[in-house]
């Protein structure tokens, strides 16, 4: 019985499985020599990562802080691109307000390719020393009253600590009265709290405006702040009433004057009409009986001084 001859083939024995490039590590690798950042208030610090793309194909990174606000972060550059084995740098800037609290926080960085898939951790310990700042303000400075008068001031931590602020005010003329309303509080970090200021003035009775000046201070340990205020003070009677009252007292013055001298001249006899003898009709007094004719006949046309008016007269 004959076989059939068997030929060798070209193909040979199949190939061993190639594990694929990064199969059982991560995608990509982060490593970073800081752990602990020490940034002084209103201060910056930065967090440099070293990124390797262990992966076959081209990816972008890009990072994020967990447990500080976005608008604190600024990534350099803001996605990074790697080719595969390639190595990069990411640069994380810390920018902290003067206000952030002070002491120890403990931040995340996450370092996460473009499509979002691999995703790296980087823990690191951000440590803000203690700054204390106090500051005080006022709206308005300046208040024209005639004996009492109110500030609103607001007293401001723009300090990363809490602070126990006592106020308390002054002046150089000691003529001024005050009172504080809380004079102490408890302002937290960034917050501001209101007192009242309530001023007293002397009495002031004539004058033009006074400006008596005061001063608020505000104390917080060794943090201190002053504002400045100002009591105009308006007389009881001013220039303008003043000077109404005297052109008021002039102007009655001249009108008792006035009066007086209408009353004086009206208030003597009344005024009567005198006719001349020559208007009456002659007559015959006693012991003028020798007088002549001529001397005892009245001019014509002349009346009579008694007796009844002619009709039409």
């Amino acid at each position: 019985m004959r076989c059939a001859r068997r030929w060798p083939t070209t193909a040979g024995p199949p190939a061993r499985p190639v594990p694929a490039r990064g199969r059982g590590r991560d995608p990509v690798r982060v490593t970073s020599p800081v752990e602990v950042v020490d940034i002084v208030p209103g201060g910056a610090g930065e967090i440099a990562l070293e990124v390797v793309n262990t992966s076959s194909v081209i990816e972008g990174v890009t990072a994020r802080v967990l447990g500080l606000p976005a608008e604190h972060v600024t990534v350099t550059p803001a996605v990074l691109p790697l080719f595969p084995d390639a190595v990069g740098r990411l640069v994380v800037r810390l920018d902290l307000p003067a206000s952030f609290p002070a002491g120890r926080h403990p931040v995340t960085v996450e370092v996460v390719g473009q499509a979002g898939t691999h995703v790296v951790h980087h823990d690191v310990d951000v440590v803000v020393g203690d700054r204390a700042a106090l500051a005080l303000a006022a709206a308005p400075t300046v208040v024209r009253a005639r004996r009492r008068a109110r500030f609103a001031v607001d007293v401001r931590n723009e300090g990363n600590v809490a602070l126990d602020v006592a106020l308390r005010s002054s002046d150089a003329d000691r003529t001024i009265a005050t009172r504080i309303v809380p004079s102490t509080v408890h302002v937290a970090p960034g917050a501001a709290a209101r007192c009242l200021v309530d001023v007293r003035g002397p009495r002031q009775l004539l004058g033009g405006d006074r400006d008596r000046p005061l001063r608020v201070e505000a104390t917080a340990g060794e943090s201190t702040a002053v504002v400045a205020l100002v009591l105009r003070q308006r007389s009881l009677l001013s220039r303008g009433l003043l000077t109404a009252l005297v052109l008021l007292a002039i102007v009655a013055t001249w009108a008792a004057i006035f009066l007086l001298g209408i009353r004086s001249v009206l208030g003597a006899e009344a005024v009567t009409k005198v006719a001349p003898e020559s208007f009456f009709a002659a007559t015959v007094l006693e012991g003028t009986a020798g007088a002549g004719a001529a001397g005892g006949l009245a001019p014509a046309g002349a009346m009579d001084r008694a007796g009844a008016l002619p009709a039409g007269l």
